[in-house]
C-alpha cells in the first residue's frame, strides 16, 4: 500500500534505539518532512520520501492523504479497560462535595465495580471489553496495557486476566496484561495483610502457572496499601521473571516513591502528589518509567504531575489514559494529548513523543511500534484535512483523527 500526498510526517526516528539523554532533546525529528509518500509492505513501513521523487506503480494500492498530516498511533501504557458497568452516580456525589474516600466509605469506588464484575459471565465480559477497545482504536490507540484489579477475589481476577489474554489474540493491536494484585481490600478481610496473604497463596500461583500476566502491580495509598507491600511484591516479581508497576502518589505522599525506587519498579504511575525530596530522588536514583495520567487530574480535580520538570531532568516520561470506571472514564488518548499540552505545558512534539514512542517503551514494544521508522509496524493515524499537530491543543475539543492504520491496513 502507498499513502501519497501527506502534508507532513511526524514521529520519524531513523535509529530504532535512540539514547535517552540526561537533558531533554527531541526524540522525533523536530522539522518533519513535507509533501511525502509512505510505502507499506507486509504490514511494515518500507520507505518514505518526497512526492517529487515518487514513481507510481499501477499495481500498488494507493490512498490519497489529501495533504493531511501523519503521526504514529498512540501507545497507552496504563488502563483498566476490562470492567463492566458505570459509576455516574459517584460523579453526582462528587458534585455534591464528597471526595474519593468518602464515596468508598459509602460502598462506592473499586468495591462497587468488583461486585458487578463478580456476576458477569466471562463471555459477556469479553464481548463488552472487545467493543470498548475497538472504539479506542478508532480514536487512534494502536497499543495497550490492561490491568485486572476489579475482581478482588481469585475467581473474578482470573476471569479478568483470561479475558485480557483472549483480547490479545482477537484484537489486531499489541496488548500487555497486568495482574493488579493489590487494588483494594474487600470487606471480607479484616486487614490488608490478611488479604495480601490470600492473594499470594490463592490467586498469584494460578496467575503464574497459567502465564496470565506480563506485569505485577499494586495501589500504594493511604487507606489502601502501605509502601511495605511494594517491597514484598517486588521480590515476588523478581523471583518469577515479572516486572513491577506501581500506582502511587495519586492522593498522598506516604513513601511509595522511595519504596518503588528501592524496589527498582519498572514503572511508577500517577505522581500527582510529589514533594521536592521525591522529585530529587527520582532524578538521582530512578531509571524506569514515570507514567503520568492527566485524565485523572482532570476528572478528580487533582494537581497535575510535574511532567515538564521530570522530562527536562532526563526521566523517562510517558503519558497514558488510566481508562477506568471511577477516576478516568475515558480512554481517549487524543484528549490526554490535549491535557499534556494545556496542563503539563508540553509542546505538541513533546506530547506526541510521550503518548506514542515513550508509551511503546513502557510497553516494551518500541523495537516494533511507536514511531515512523523503516521496518516497524505500520500503525499510524492520518489527521483530519486542514488539521495539524500544532492545532490539536488549540482546537482542544475538536476530533482530529481521520483514519487509523493497523499493520498497514485501514481500520
Amino acid at each position: 500500500m502507498l499513502i501519497i500526498n501527506i502534508a507532513k510526517i511526524w514521529g520519524i526516528i531513523d535509529n530504532k534505539q535512540p539514547k535517552t539523554p540526561k537533558q531533554y532533546t527531541p526524540i522525533f525529528q523536530s522539522t518533519p518532512p513535507e509533501n511525502c509518500y509512505l510505502l507499506i509492505e507486509n504490514g511494515t513501513i518500507k520507505k518514505w520520501g518526497s512526492m517529487k521523487n515518487l514513481t507510481l506503480n499501477n499495481k500498488t494500492k494507493t490512498i490519497d492523504a489529501q495533504h493531511s498530516e501523519l503521526m504514529p498511533g498512540f501507545c497507552d501504557s496504563h488502563t483498566h479497560a476490562v470492567f463492566t458497568g458505570s459509576r455516574e452516580n459517584e460523579l453526582l456525589q462528587k458534585l455534591e462535595g464528597l471526595d474519593y474516600f468518602e464515596i468508598k466509605k459509602r460502598g462506592g469506588g473499586i468495591l462497587a465495580t468488583a461486585q458487578k464484575m463478580a456476576s458477569m459471565k466471562e463471555k459477556d465480559l469479553l464481548d463488552e471489553s472487545y467493543h470498548k477497545i475497538l472504539n479506542l482504536i478508532k480514536l487512534g490507540t494502536t497499543a495497550l496495557e490492561i490491568k485486572s484489579g476489579y475482581g478482588l477475589n481469585k475467581n473474578t481476577e482470573l476471569k479478568s486476566l483470561r479475558v485480557i489474554n483472549q483480547l490479545k489474540k482477537i484484537l489486531p493491536i499489541p496488548i500487555k496484561s497486568t495482574f493488579l494484585a493489590l487494588h483494594a481490600k474487600p470487606n471480607l478481610f479484616k486487614t490488608t495483610q490478611e488479604y495480601y496473604n490470600y492473594v499470594v497463596s490463592e490467586t498469584l500461583p494460578v496467575v503464574l502457572k497459567q502465564k496470565l500476566a506480563d506485569y505485577l502491580d499494586l495501589f500504594c495509598e493511604k487507606k489502601f496499601f502501605k509502601p511495605a507491600y511494594i517491597t514484598k511484591l517486588a521480590e515476588i516479581a523478581r523471583n518469577n521473571g515479572l516486572k513491577l508497576r506501581v500506582h502511587t502518589n495519586q492522593f498522598n505522599s506516604i513513601g511509595g516513591i522511595k519504596a518503588a525506587i528501592n524496589a527498582k519498579a519498572f514503572s511508577i504511575d500517577h505522581l500527582e502528589q510529589l514533594n521536592d525530596k521525591e522529585k530529587h530522588a527520582l532524578i538521582k536514583d530512578y531509571s524506569g518509567f514515570c507514567t503520568l495520567l492527566p485524565g485523572v487530574s482532570f476528572y478528580l480535580d487533582l494537581p497535575y504531575a510535574p511532567a515538564k520538570y521530570l522530562i527536562e531532568n532526563g526521566l523517562n516520561v510517558n503519558i497514558a489514559s488510566d481508562f477506568n470506571p471511577g477516576s478516568c472514564p475515558s480512554g481517549n488518548m487524543g484528549f490526554m494529548f490535549v491535557l499534556a499540552c494545556l496542563k503539563y505545558k508540553l509542546t505538541p512534539l513533546q506530547a506526541l513523543e510521550t503518548t506514542t514512542f515513550n508509551g511503546a517503551k513502557a510497553l516494551e514494544i518500541h523495537q516494533t511500534h511507536g514511531s515512523i521508522t523503516i521496518g516497524k509496524k505500520a500503525n499510524f493515524c492520518l489527521l483530519k484535512p486542514n488539521h495539524t499537530l500544532n492545532k490539536i491543543p488549540y482546537y482542544f475539543s475538536t476530533p482530529f483523527i481521520d483514519k487509523v492504520f493497523i499493520n498497514g491496513t485501514l481500520f
